[in-house]
């Protein structure tokens, strides 16, 4: 009620103390730090109505069509910049990650989040531009907030301030929804992150320090404040670091000394130093093989590396290195690239893969026939493609991809898939992967058909290998792949009917090879996510009950798999993540009081994880959906109390 505003009843009077405040505070340099509290509370006094609580710092409004990676990454690094020690998170962000095109009831809980933040970060891109929940989310923030708070994030397309007009330059292009038109009083500063649109999870350095210009921004505080703590923390974590290189240089240290032993003994020099080279070989492949697995910072990777590298550069400087040496080189090399690659260090990783390709065609060309030195060089061109499929370098990925692929002909052609070492497939099975990449890669640049042939092509081979080594399991489980891979070409074309019969040989053919094969893992797990798919294919035909069956099937498979090993968090995130699928049908069909239990055993699962790690982002993800769903079910039921409750669950 409006009389509980204030003390005696007056909206004005709070209004004019706050602004009093906020004059203060501007005059004290503070100017940033509480406009998001300050406008809240004025726009509330407006309104009449008592100021909600603030529970999050800031709403990120995107389209899940395209940038739904981003929004996740910017998410989880925002609210761990400049994180003390003892705090879970240094500032709370709301981003909704559930369908809501399918479940426009989730609005009521859209705008109690907007209504409880005091930023809001727009992801700006065409599909944001026309996307009608992003329209309506900017609208309500404008209507209640003021446009000093949002924050902008472009993604794709252009932006151009127009100082004369005081607005944006407009056209059908422009990457902004319209509702922004003539809504800033100065020009707003943006952060462009397109550059990270094509990347499944973007990472370093680079994307750190963008998302540090939203948490200062959030924080009212120097960026360079926002990022001193991850630098002590990036301090104590070099030390450690650096007690590894320690070891590794004492290591290496003891192999050069034994060297140094060896010239006084000429006649064992050689043999010597090429243990000392292969050792150092070795210890590169493994450090690169286990950084992988690790949470090491990566610069501190990334130096790390660099160092182990230089020293085995030095020992392969020492002297003359036989082919048998040099291939061992260029296989840490390979391990390398893959690793810096999977940290984010693309260039790094490039530098690495053409090293390495750089060893094996020259391998190749002091004896062309060798086997294995046709298939190392055909394995480093594919290194070479993923390094610049990541960077967005499609088409010279493509080529990369199609000289690997060359290669691997070649040895098909010459009969090398008879050989005692090779008798079951492995030739033409990394011939067949070779076209599942090409087939990716042209699908990703919208050559359906093409990909539509690579994949078939794959599908040709992997089919030949399955009647000739019915017992090769690698064979058996591309073959399902491959198909899968079809299905999501027609899922693309439109063609649902015959994307569902895809999915359907595809797990008859995974349902042979587990039985085969009981104690698999790769089965059950391929199992299960292909029921997923049929389920949202047949969702799509609007045959609730067939996908509500398949979604049950799934949460079978991974109810089995997490009883069999209850301590494997992956498997219980995806039985987690599977009880919001089968809940998210259930609710589809009416079945309300179903999908509350769904949803709540989904949740005591998805609780324990975010309880022993609460920086996962994908865990905070299922946990946001899960509280999202029960919220929606409640409301529904009438039990408005309890869904408010679940859409803002108390923090701990």
């Amino acid at each position: 009620m409006k009389g509980d505003l204030t003390a005696d009843g007056s909206p004005a009077l709070l209004i004019s103390k706050v602004r009093a405040m906020r004059t203060v505070l501007r005059s004290l340099g503070k100017r940033s730090y509480l406009n998001g509290p300050f406008d809240h509370l004025i726009s509330s006094a407006k309104a009449g109505r008592r100021p909600a609580a603030i529970t999050y710092d800031a709403f990120i409004s995107y389209s899940p069509t395209k940038d739904r990676g981003i929004a996740t990454a910017l998410q989880s690094v925002v609210q761990k910049l400049g994180k003390p020690w003892y705090r879970r998170r240094a500032l709370r962000l709301f981003r909704d990650d559930a369908s809501l095109s399918a479940t426009p009831r989730l609005w009521p809980s859209i705008e109690q989040a907007l209504s409880r933040s005091r930023f809001l970060i727009l992801l700006a891109s065409p599909e944001a531009s026309i996307s009608p929940w992003v329209d309506k989310e900017l609208t309500w923030w404008l209507d209640n907030k003021t446009s000093e708070t949002l924050l902008i994030g472009l993604t794709q397309g252009e932006l151009w301030w127009d100082g004369p007009t005081g607005d944006f330059r407009w056209s059908e292009t422009t990457p902004l929804p319209l509702v922004l038109r003539k809504r800033f009083v100065a020009e707003p500063r943006w952060i462009d992150l397109r550059i990270y649109r094509e990347s499944s999870i973007p990472v370093g350095p680079e994307f750190m320090a963008l998302a540090a210009d939203f948490a200062a921004a959030i924080h009212g505080t120097p960026k360079e404040d926002v990022l001193s703590e991850e630098v002590r923390q990036q301090r104590r974590a070099k030390r450690r670091a650096w007690f590894a290189i320690a070891t590794l240089i004492a290591f290496l240290g003891l192999a050069g000394w034994q060297y140094s032993v060896a010239i006084m003994q000429r006649h064992r020099a050689e043999n010597i130093l090429a243990i000392a080279t292969k050792t150092a070989d070795d210890l590169v492949f493994n450090l690169a093989e286990s950084l992988k697995a690790t949470n090491v910072p990566v610069k501190i990777t990334k130096e790390i590396l660099d160092r182990a590298r230089n020293l085995q550069d030095q020992l392969s400087a020492a002297g003359e290195r036989s082919p048998e040496l040099r291939r061992s080189e260029g296989t840490a090399l390979g391990e390398v690239s893959k690793t810096l690659l999977n940290i984010g260090e693309s260039g790094a990783a490039l530098t690495a893969a053409q090293r390495e390709r750089k060893i094996a065609l020259e391998i190749l060309a002091s004896d062309p026939k060798d086997a294995n030195a046709q298939f190392e060089a055909s394995a480093s061109d594919t290194n070479m493609g993923d390094v610049l499929r990541e960077q967005g370098r499609r088409s010279e990925a493509l080529v990369a991809y199609r000289d690997a692929l060359e290669l691997c002909k070649t040895l098909i052609q010459e009969g090398q898939d008879t050989g005692p070492a090779i008798g079951t497939g492995q030739w033409p099975q990394y011939l067949s992967q070779i076209y599942v990449l090409i087939g990716i890669v042209q699908q990703k640049q919208g050559q359906l058909d093409d990909a539509f042939a690579a994949f078939n092509q794959s599908l040709a081979i992997r089919k030949a290998l399955v009647q000739k080594y019915p017992e090769n399991a690698a064979a058996r489980h591309g073959l399902a792949l491959s198909i899968e891979y079809i299905g999501g070409v027609f899922v693309a074309q439109g063609r649902l009917q015959e994307a569902l019969a895809s999915y359907r040989e595809a797990f008859e053919t995974l349902k042979i090879g587990a039985q085969r094969e009981p104690d698999n893992p790769v089965y059950p797990y391929s199992l299960a996510a292909n029921e997923q798919t049929t389920a949202s294919i047949l969702e799509a035909q609007g045959r609730l009950d067939e996908a509500l069956a398949s979604n049950k099937d799934s949460l079978s498979i991974y109810k089995e798999l997490a009883q069999k090993d209850p301590g494997n968090a992956k498997r219980q995130d995806r039985l987690a993540a599977t009880y919001n699928a089968v809940a998210r049908t259930q609710i589809e069909k009416g079945r309300l009081h179903e999908a509350l239990a769904s949803y709540n055993d989904g949740l005591a699962i998805i609780k324990a994880l975010v309880q022993k790690d609460s920086s996962n982002a994908q865990w905070q993800s299922i946990l946001a959906a899960s509280h999202n769903g029960i919220g929606s079910v409640l409301e529904n039921q009438g039990r408005l109390d309890e869904a408010l409750a679940s859409y803002f669950p108390a923090q701990k």
